[in-house]
């Protein structure tokens, strides 16, 4: 986001907000007709995801890593395990953790454990995590849905996608190494992303509209070196990306 406001202007890259949504960032997409980009992400679907990945480490099941991407999309926000994965697909857990372990090495994927300390109710770091896309284009080819956001089901998570990404991306171009977490308790309370750098937290809730109100869970905000705590919405992002 920051390489297109330097080239654009912040005012393009706010009114492109909803194409990022639908159909990603790749920059061989970027300026296309709608049309043309459905075409491009299938191709980079099809031609990068299942054949150069699958021929670079020389896996014949194809059909294992299409339908573990396809669950993994379905599923960016949500809580998932290597062994719910494993029951779901049909697939030894060993299987799951190498073909997850291979699309993080490829940029197509990244996995953000969950934060614990002195909580007891606390989701643990081995026991769940989450997993989202670098490119929610990729993501919505992988499922074939490109609907305006307001017509979606799954806006919350994309827009949780979309923010935690460009996070990432923006503490790896300042030069930070901040440790990335979300945090979740058995009630359902929940950080949906935290950066953790010299002992102090930095938290963040991610709401596409901004009727949602949204707090810092008290029993984490007590418990924790909380520096600062932001709520970002499709009115403010450009300030944090």
């Amino acid at each position: 986001m920051n390489e297109l406001q330097n080239t654009e202007g912040t005012f393009i890259r706010d009114a492109n907000l909803e194409n990022f949504l639908r159909f990603g960032a790749y920059p061989c997409i970027y300026g296309m007709t709608e049309q043309n980009q459905k075409i491009e992400l299938e191709c980079l679907v099809n031609d990068y995801l299942y054949k150069d990945i699958l021929a670079f480490e020389n896996i014949k099941h194809s059909s294992q890593i299409s339908e573990l991407l396809q669950c993994l999309a379905f599923r960016i926000g949500s809580l998932v395990s290597f062994n719910e994965l494993s029951n779901n697909l049909s697939i030894s857990k060993n299987t799951v953790k190498k073909y997850i372990d291979l699309l993080e090495k490829c940029y197509v994927i990244f996995t953000l454990p969950a934060f614990s300390g002195n909580l007891s109710n606390e989701i643990g770091k081995d026991r769940k995590r989450k997993i989202f896309f670098y490119d929610v284009g990729i993501r919505n080819a992988l499922i074939g849905n490109y609907q305006f956001m307001k017509f979606r089901t799954d806006a919350g998570g994309i827009w949780e996608n979309f923010c935690i990404s460009e996070l990432i991306k923006k503490a790896q171009e300042e030069q930070r190494r901040p440790r990335q977490y979300f945090w979740r308790n058995y009630e359902g309370k929940e950080v949906d992303f935290i950066e953790e750098e010299d002992g102090e937290l930095t938290a963040y809730k991610f709401k596409y509209s901004q009727d949602k109100k949204a707090i810092l869970p008290k029993d984490f905000e007590k418990t924790y070196n909380v520096k600062s705590f932001h709520v970002v919405t499709n009115k403010n992002w450009i300030e944090y990306f």
